[in-house]
C-alpha cells in the first residue's frame, strides 16, 4: 500500500533505525518517542523497521505507520541494506523530510537528493560511531567516511550532544544543529519482579544497563567492583549486539563473585523496576553521543558514575561523578559513592528536576518540527534553519 500525505504538514520517514517496538538501544529509543510525539503535531510520520523487531500484524504504532522491509542480517549488511531498501521506499512513496538516523545510514543520503530533489534531506549524528569497539578496521573506515556524509548530503545536520557538534566543526569545518534527546518523567515501582526473578532488593544494587559490547568498559567495572569489598549487587542489565564472545569473556570474568548478576536484556515494568531501585548507574564507556540509558537514570533522580569524556561532563554536569577509564579509578570512585551514597540520595529530587527540565521531549519535539517546517517551506536550507531556530541566529 502507497502512503501518501494527506496532510498540509510534510510528510516525515524516519530511516536507519532497526525498529520502535520489541528493540532497545539509544537510536532506537530517541525514533519511538520522537516519532509519536511529531505524530501528535499532525505530521504524517513512517518509520522504517527490521522484520526481527517488528511483527506482521505493527502496521501501525503510536499514530506512527510502521513500514517492515527485509535486510541481510549480518553485522556488516544488516543497517546498510535495509537502509537501502527503506530508501528507496521512501522516494516512491513520495516523502518530504527523509531523515536518517546515525551516521553508518547517512551513506546513502546522496538517493533522495538525486531522485528526489524537491523532497529535504535530514541526518541526525548521534555518535562517532567508529569509536565502538565491535568494529574491525575496514568497518571503521567506512565509518570515517560516513561521518562526512553525514555532514554533507543532508540539508541540516542534528546532533545530540554540544561535544560531537564541536568534533564536527573541528574536524570537517561543518556546522551542526544541537538538539539532545529527551526524558520522560518515569514511572517509579517497587522492588517486586527484580527481587524474585533476579534476587535484587531496593537500594542494595548497583545498575549498569547497557549493550555488552567492549566501548561500554563494562570489562573494566567488573574487574573494579570484584576489588569492593561490599554486601552491595553489581546489576547488568543488556544482551550482546553481534558481541556474543565479549558477552562470554564477560561472564568468564565474574565466575566465583555471587555478587555480580546479569538480567539479560529488559524493557518495560521490568526496566522500571530496575532503575527505581538502584543505589546509582554506571555508565564507562569509551563513547557516547547522548547516552539514554545515562539519562533515563538521572531522570529517576539517580547520581550515575560515568566515564571523564566531554559528552558525560556535558549531560551529568550536575548528577555525575567522574572516572577514568581504568580500573584503580573505577575502584576509588565505586568506594567513594558507596561510602557517601546517603549524601548522594539526598539531591535525587534535584537531579530528577534539572534532568527533566533539561532534557524535556516537548522542547525537543518543537525545535525539531520547527525545521521539518523551515525545511518544507524555504528553498534555502541554511536560511530556513536560521529563521526557524532563533537560537542559531
Amino acid at each position: 500500500m502507497i502512503f501518501m500525505s494527506t496532510s498540509s504538514k510534510p510528510l516525515i520517514a524516519f530511516i536507519g533505525q532497526k525498529g520502535i517496538s520489541n528493540v532497545t538501544g539509544g537510536v532506537e529509543t530517541h525514533v519511538r518517542e520522537l516519532s509519536f510525539r511529531v505524530a501528535e503535531k499532525g505530521f504524517p510520520v513512517i518509520v522504517y523497521a527490521r522484520p526481527y523487531t517488528t511483527s506482521k500484524d505493527e502496521e501501525m504504532i503510536g499514530g506512527v505507520r510502521v513500514k517492515r522491509l527485509p535486510s541481510l542480517r549480518t553485522k556488516h549488511l544488516d543497517t546498510i541494506t535495509h537502509t537501502l531498501l527503506a530508501t528507496l521506499h521512501a522516494v516512491w512513496i513520495g516523502a518530504d523530510i527523509f531523515h536518517f538516523q546515525s551516521i553508518g545510514p547517512s551513506l546513502l543520503a546522496f538517493v533522495p537528493r538525486l531522485f528526489r530533489p524537491h523532497a529535504r534531506v535530514m541526518v541526525t549524528f548521534h555518535s562517532i560511531d567508529r569509536e565502538h569497539g565491535k568494529w574491525g578496521r575496514f568497518a571503521k573506515w567506512v565509518l570515517r567516511c560516513a561521518e562526512w556524509t553525514a555532514l554533507t548530503f543532508p540539508h541540516v545536520t542534528i546532533t545530540t550532544s554540544e561535544t560531537n557538534a564541536a568534533y564536527a566543526r573541528r574536524t570537517y569545518n561543518k556546522d551542526a544543529i544541537v538538539i539532545p534527546t529527551g526524558v520522560v518523567r518515569p514511572v517509579s515501582r517497587p522492588a517486586q519482579k527484580i527481587t524474585e526473578q533476579f534476587g535484587l532488593c531496593a537500594n542494595e544494587y548497583i545498575l549498569i544497563a547497557s549493550r555488552l559490547i567492549p566501548h561500554k568498559n563494562i570489562h573494566l567495572v567488573i574487574e573494579a567492583f570484584k576489588q569492593i569489598q561490599t554486601d552491595v549487587t553489581l546489576a547488568i542489565a543488556g544482551d550482546a549486539s553481534y558481541t556474543d564472545s565479549y558477552e562470554a569473556s564477560l561472564r568468564a570474568l565474574s565466575d566465583g563473585d555471587d555478587r555480580i548478576v546479569f538480567c539479560g536484556r529488559q524493557d518495560g515494568e521490568m526496566l522500571e523496576e530496575l532503575f527505581s531501585n538502584c543505589l546509582f548507574y554506571v555508565n564507562m564507556s569509551n563513547s557516547e553521543g547522548c547516552p539514554t540509558a545515562t539519562l533515563e537514570a538521572m531522570s529517576y533522580g539517580k547520581p550515575v558514575l560515568v566515564s571523564s569524556i566531554p559528552v558525560n561532563h556535558e549531560i551529568a554536569a550536575t548528577a555525575g561523578t567522574y572516572a577514568l577509564r581504568n580500573v584503580q579509578s573505577i575502584v576509588q570512585k565505586l568506594r567513594e559513592m558507596l561510602a557517601r551514597h546517603d549524601v548522594l540520595m539526598a539531591r535525587s529530587p534535584e537531579i530528577q528536576e534539572e534532568t527533566l527540565a533539561r532534557f524535556d521531549w516537548q522542547t525537543v519535539v518543537e525545535k525539531t518540527t520547527n525545521v521539518y517546517l523551515g525545511l518544507r517551506y524555504c528553498k534555502d536550507a541554511n536560511r530556513a534553519v536560521q529563521f526557524m531556530m532563533p537560537e542559531k541566529r
